[in-house]
Order: C-alpha cells, then structure tokens, then sequence
C-alpha cells in the first residue's frame, strides 16, 4: 500500500531551502546506488553503509538529519535493533526504515524503536524520495495506519454448553493433575464412566488434551486453586 503524504506534507517535502544530510544503511548496491546519485543531483549530502553496526558509528560522527535503513541484512542484522543504539548517539537524526516485507509487527516494532517512517523498498522511487524529505521535516510516514495498532485482545470463545457437577469435578481434579484413573477411583465410578466424562468436559471446552483443559480453566477461572503436584502429567487417554 503506498504510504500518505497529505497535502501539507508533500509541500514540506517540496519546500527545500538547504540540503539535507542523508546516511544509507543498505545492503543492496542497485538501491543504494540509486538512492545516491538522486539525492546527490538534487544537492543532498550522502554517505552510505552496509552495516547497522558502522550505520551507528556513521551516525556519532556525521550527525545526519535522515537515515535511511534497510531492516534485514545477510549476516543476520537487524535493522529495527540498531535504532535505538543510532538515535542515542544522534537524537536528531530522524530515521526511515526500508523493507521487502511490511508487516504489521515490523512496522510497529520499528515505530515502538523510534523510527519515523516504515517503507517499502518496491514503492517507486518518487515515493522513497517524497518520505526521506517528510521524514527529515519531522513527520510521520504511514503506510496504513491500521498495522500501527496493537493486535486486538485475545477472547476466548464460549463454552459450548454449561458444565454438569460431575463435570465441573472432573475439570478440577484435571487442574490438581489427577489422571482418568486416579479420577476413576477416587470419584468411586468406573474407568469407562470417568473417561466419558473427561471426554464430555473436552468437547464442551473445545480442546483436545487434558493438558489444554486445565489450561483453559485456569485462564478463565473455571476452578480455584492452582495444581498442587508440579510434576502432574496430562494425556487424552491416560
């Protein structure tokens, strides 16, 4: 999705009184290359890198007012952990961040980290160009303000049916960590009778395990108390 520039900031990126100071952090030598030459015609200073690590060296030394970074680099490098490192010792430096893949957790651990803007390296070049001049004016550059939100709380879906007594039993003894068997003979019913019911509790719970089960009713309080063997074991047939 190509990113917004409202009016008011595409003007900010057009009005250019003085060059702008530019670090590149790129592993690909085409974009860099790109990048570069265009930035250099229209009057900007460059300097560029392929390491996060000399990125943040670059970056004490130059004190750029933009720099630009790739998110992954080949020797396992990540983008989005230099950030922090690069603002503290460069506050000024307003930080765009490239990428071939623009997650919705990526873009917003990179804002989370600092940065101003999340891009897309296949956005066209007037794009990139338009967001280096918007990031240097202090604005934010959005791809979708929607992957800028947190993920929306997990909720856990309703149980199918109420649970009986005997289930509502079951369920607490698969918390304390008793087995089919231990159930069978403490509830004094048979083998069969307990494992019908815990295959019951399962189904009405929409798990496949007495493991997910006693889970389950400790995430929703189903039961109180917590388990009180540590080394309990939980099987569907045990």
């Amino acid at each position: 999705m190509r990113p917004h520039l409202s009016p008011a900031l595409e003007a900010i990126a057009q009005r250019r009184g003085e060059p702008v100071r530019i670090l590149l952090c790129d592993d690909h030598q085409l974009l860099v290359e790109a990048l570069s030459t265009v930035l250099r015609r229209r009057g900007d200073e460059v300097v560029a890198t392929v390491s996060p690590e000399q990125a943040v060296v670059l970056a004490a030394e130059q004190q750029p007012d933009v720099c630009v970074m790739d998110r992954s680099f080949p020797d396992g490098q990540d983008g989005i952990a230099a950030i922090p490192a690069l603002r503290a010792v460069s506050p000024a430096t307003d930080i765009l961040l490239l990428t071939g893949n623009a997650d919705a957790a990526g873009a917003r651990a990179a804002v989370q980290a600092g940065a101003r803007g999340f891009l897309r390296k296949d956005e066209p070049l007037q794009v990139i160009l338009a967001a280096i001049d918007t990031t240097a004016a202090g604005a934010m550059i959005v791809i979708d303000a929607s992957i800028l939100r947190p993920p929306a709380p997990r909720r856990e879906p309703p149980l199918a049916a109420p649970l009986t007594s005997r289930e509502q039993d079951v369920l607490e003894r698969l918390v304390r960590g008793e087995s089919t068997r231990a159930m069978a003979r403490s509830m004094q019913i048979s083998y069969s009778t307990a494992r019908t019911h815990s295959q019951n509790l399962l189904a009405k719970l929409g798990v496949h395990s007495q493991l997910e089960a006693a889970a389950f009713a400790m995430r929703r309080g189903l039961v109180c108390g917590a388990p009180d063997r540590a080394s309990s074991r939980y099987s569907s047939g045990s």
